[in-house]
């Protein structure tokens, strides 16, 4: 059984491996929503992540309201 949901940081070892894994998972589960939380943040690096598979991309550094 495979979970709804992935929580993924970007921050693996090399410099795209988070984008590596995302892309990876997303290959092998279409189905499954993946969800990028990290530190970093500019238009690049969520348009990579969504190009990617990820669903969606939330800063840690985002407001708490």
């Amino acid at each position: 059984m495979l979970p709804d949901l992935v929580i993924s940081d970007l921050n693996f070892s090399g410099d795209d491996a988070g984008f590596d894994f995302i892309a990876k998972l997303h290959s092998l589960y279409p189905e499954l929503k993946i969800i990028v939380y990290s530190m970093f943040f500019s238009a690049g690096m969520v348009q990579t992540a969504i190009q990617n598979g990820a669903a969606g991309y939330i800063s840690k550094n985002a407001p708490s309201d």
